[in-house]
């Protein structure tokens, strides 16, 4: 979650670590203070491919008409910043193949002897994100072309809409920090939003307190569906538990709400 802070028991895995594999991108920041302060020195990976990173917002700023971006607070911006980018990758498969790229490089310069076998996994693994992609395409197309539209807690899913053909037409959080919160004109454009564009539901993440998307959906009728995984799997052992699981996982919450 965006409010995670390492604690004793994280520095002292890390210290025993040779390779720590962060998202980047901001995402998680703390990254090099805890590789630091943890001794031991481990390489740092970042597995966001910084070349096809989306602007915060992308996609749904034009639907959400007097939406103000600025107002919740950006957590993950870096003082500075030109503009904040969407680190939220993950959620398209075909950008996740890029972080198996990543951690099969990293993972052979730091032990050269296991190469061979770091290949093999990642080969057997991008032909799974193949397929779950084919998967994930055919389950988003049994949703009907009138009913694409949805709202999602915070800003985490505009990669998935944009492979799938869905459109995100605003944010419960605007910010793509569920630690951010909105304000009471944030609010008022997207229950305006909801009802002017006939969005059929609205999206909660299963880690974070559906205050505010109920609160929205008393106001526009809307149902709230509670159960997406946006920048966290499910307790092992519950679906969601890995990758592969959690992204169709999703699509199931997601197909099912659009179309009920």
């Amino acid at each position: 979650p965006n409010d995670f802070e390492p604690g004793p028991r994280q520095a002292e895995v890390v210290s025993r670590a040779r390779l720590l594999v962060a998202v980047g991108a901001g995402f998680d920041a703390w990254v090099d203070d805890l590789a630091a302060g943890a001794g031991g020195d481990p390489a740092v990976v970042e597995v966001a491919p910084q070349d096809e990173l989306r602007p915060a917002g992308a996609g749904h700023e034009e639907a959400m008409e007097g939406h103000d971006h600025g107002g919740g607070g950006h957590e993950h911006a870096e003082e500075g910043d030109e503009a904040e980018l969407d680190p939220h990758f993950w959620h398209d498969p075909r950008l996740a193949r890029g972080a198996v790229d990543a951690v099969e490089a990293a993972l052979a310069a730091a032990d050269p002897g296991g190469a061979e076998a770091y290949r093999a996994g990642a080969t057997r693994y991008r032909a799974e994100l193949a397929e779950l992609d084919r998967a994930l395409a055919e389950r988003y197309g049994t949703v009907p072309a009138a009913r694409r539209r949805l709202v999602t807690n915070h800003d985490a899913f505009s990669y998935l809409a944009r492979r799938y053909g869905l459109e995100v037409v605003g944010t419960v959080i605007p910010s793509t920090s569920t630690a951010a919160e909105p304000n009471a004109r944030d609010t008022a454009a997207l229950i305006r939003a909801i009802r002017d564009q006939g969005v059929p539901a609205i999206f909660s993440e299963s880690t974070v307190d559906p205050k505010l998307g109920r609160q929205l959906a008393a106001e526009t009728g809307v149902t709230v569906y509670a159960d997406l995984l946006g920048d966290t799997l499910a307790p092992e052992g519950e679906p969601g538990a890995d990758y592969l699981s959690m992204m169709r996982r999703n699509a199931d919450t997601i197909v099912e709400g659009l179309t009920r």
